[in-house]
């Protein structure tokens, strides 16, 4: 459980606007902490040990400090206190230093010259430092002498290996790392009788796993994306995260109990059952055979990243392509199809839909997932005539596992793999960069075509507008056509309008590589050209600001949306989503009506030239006018 905890913040809004308006006005002020950030650490831990309520009312004294080695929080401690306080480095912390500390080796020719550490040896060799601390938990010397040890084992010297040491057992079949290069062994024996001389520090192998785990949960209360601290809010959710450490989801009920309030029947099952999966998920992961499943997942990725990376050289890399010089990568790739199909045109032929002013482009895009807000762009392919555009983007959250089946992309790390094989990415802000370059080299305006453009076209412009380019893509594009709707028009004897069924019953076109942004966007240019004309094409298109203005109002949905759960019961959740879709909230409607119920019902309404747009019938109306009379009422 967690004991005590201490929360600093460096900045108060409402301090500032008292002091920018030059009034005083009273409020629940959190600034406590005028240092820089990285000194909040060290100050914490020094409130925490030494000023503690709960530990002076108890009368105890902290005498092992526990924690990683990346601030001077012990420091701080001791000359505060008058008696002696041990440090002792969390495990994982001292693993992972370890870690680093041979990758450093490995990236000097003169330390390691035949490159002998690789990943799998580093890992070796940190799985050998790890044994020997906890195997020799409380021993000082012997741990010592395991760790000092540990290079003369990796050169398959085993003189001095302990009874956990397999080669003495079975000398002809042993095969160890087997190390030869003498410069490396030299500098393995600087660095681990370097660890060796500060094993007290490490010598209880303790873990700090419990507060990382608080950290998580804060940071998911609190992320740190949003800022909480110029308030109370974020000391309110970290309370309520330590709460929940230490009470489960029961918390909430002794909240409603200590505030006077009744909890009902529906929120005492939720706690049960969120406490039950929770007794369930901790029995799980401490089964052996969970723990083993998890290490060998993790190195079946491990293995998997370094082998594609090593194969295929340096393919990412921090401001790699910063000097590139070209604008946009141009990339010309074919289809292998029949079109014996008396139906279809020559969709062979070099010529690109265009007018005097306007040219068509195939565009399709292959997402992390369905949520439009949520998921990223992992991949976009663009097509004029003979000129195309194709590229990865560096996925930078989970994708979904259902998307993935689809795609067959997945994400390792920051890293994405098609079919298990790592691809080449570039951060989103580049691709768009590019993209645009490679619509303003076609010289004309351009209109987007896409199969299910609703879609594609909506996650496209939130692409361009997370990197600030929205102003110059509506200078090159002016709009956007749906090729679905379309095909549906000009071909009759289908079952389906899927892209793949179409590209196999007409074309007689294999889609075994479909859902690649860049297969499918050359499948679509030989429909089109088979089955479509440009007027087709030019006259169904939907403008930039038609798209910009569909996603403002998916986004004033999903934020209203919350706002009409009031309302719930009183009419449909069909009639609660139009509502959310609109210029007002819950709380709008209610001013409204105290105002008057007439307004109210011209804001239901959304009358358009006398004609209601938005609540049509009469039944919704009057249930929404009773609701508003019974809460205001209140």
């Amino acid at each position: 459980m967690v004991l005590d905890y201490v929360t600093f913040n460096r900045k108060c809004r409402q301090c500032d606007e008292n002091k920018k308006n030059n009034i005083e006005k009273d409020h629940d002020c959190r600034l406590n902490f005028h240092g820089s950030a990285k000194g909040m650490e060290a100050e914490g831990a020094l409130k925490l040990v030494t000023e503690s309520k709960i530990l002076k009312e108890s009368n105890v004294e902290i005498g092992v400090f526990i924690a990683d080695n990346d601030s001077s929080r012990i420091n701080a401690v001791q000359n505060a206190s008058n008696y002696v306080i041990i440090k002792q480095s969390d495990m994982n912390h001292t693993a992972k230093g370890v870690s680093n500390a041979l990758y450093n080796i490995s990236s000097k020719t003169n330390k390691d010259p035949d490159r002998e550490l690789q990943h799998d040896t580093i890992k070796t060799l940190k799985k050998y430092f790890s044994y020997a601390v906890k195997k020799n938990v409380g021993n000082l010397q012997e741990m010592k002498d395991a760790i000092t040890n540990i290079p003369y084992h990796a050169y398959n010297l085993h003189d001095k290996c302990g009874s956990w040491c397999k080669a003495n057992e079975n000398k002809e079949n042993y095969v160890g790392l087997q190390l030869k290069s003498q410069v490396l062994f030299d500098e393995l024996v600087i660095l681990f009788d370097k660890l060796a001389a500060n094993a007290t520090k490490f010598l209880m192998a303790a873990s700090s796993q419990a507060n990382e785990s608080l950290n998580n949960s804060m940071a998911s209360s609190a992320p740190k994306r949003i800022c909480y601290s110029t308030s109370e809010a974020s000391d309110y959710r970290f309370a309520c995260t330590v709460l929940h450490k230490n009470y489960g989801e029961a918390y909430i009920s002794s909240i409603f109990h200590a505030l006077g309030m009744e909890s009902t029947e529906r929120l005492a099952n939720r706690i049960q059952r969120t406490n039950q999966c929770a007794s369930k998920r901790k029995l799980r992961e401490k089964e052996v055979s969970f723990k083993r499943r998890r290490i060998e997942l993790a190195q079946a990725r491990s293995q998997l990243k370094y082998r594609k990376e090593k194969s295929e050289g340096l393919a990412y890399s921090s401001h790699m392509s910063l000097f590139d010089n070209d604008d946009y990568s141009i990339t010309q790739t074919s289809v292998a199809e029949d079109t014996s199909n008396p139906e279809a045109k020559d969709v062979n032929s070099s010529a690109i839909f265009h007018s005097n002013d306007t040219a068509i482009v195939f565009f399709d895009l292959e997402t992390g997932g369905f949520d439009m807000f949520k998921d990223e762009v992992l991949q976009i392919s663009l097509k004029c005539g003979d000129k195309s555009y194709v590229c990865y983007l560096t996925p930078t959250r989970a994708i979904n596992p259902r998307a993935s089946e689809v795609h067959n992309l997945t994400r390792i790390n920051k890293n994405l793999y098609k079919n298990g094989e790592q691809v080449v990415t570039r951060a989103k802000a580049v691709v768009v960069s590019e993209v645009l370059q490679f619509l303003k080299a076609i010289g004309k305006k351009c209109i987007l075509v896409a199969h299910n453009c609703e879609f594609d076209s909506k996650r496209f412009i939130l692409l361009i507008k997370s990197c600030d380019f929205l102003c110059d893509f509506k200078k090159v594009v002016v709009g956007f056509t749906d090729a679905l709707p379309l095909f549906t028009k000009t071909i009759v004897d289908v079952e389906n309008y899927k892209l793949t069924t179409l590209a196999a019953c007409k074309l007689n076109i294999s889609c075994s590589e479909a859902h690649d942004a860049q297969f499918d966007v050359e499948v679509l240019e030989k429909l089109a050209k088979a089955f479509l004309q440009l007027n087709d094409l030019l006259a169904t298109n939907a403008t930039f600001d038609d798209i910009c203005a569909a996603i403002d109002k998916k986004q004033r949905s999903k934020i209203n949306i919350h706002t009409f759960l009031p309302l719930d019961g009183a009419i449909s959740k069909t009639m609660m989503q139009r509502l959310s879709e609109q210029n007002f909230t819950y709380y709008d409607l209610i001013d409204a009506f105290i105002n008057g119920e007439d307004q109210a019902k011209q804001l239901l309404q959304g009358n358009v030239n006398g004609s209601p747009t938005v609540i049509k019938t009469t039944k919704n109306l009057n249930a929404i006018i009773e609701h508003l009379k019974f809460v205001t009422k209140e």
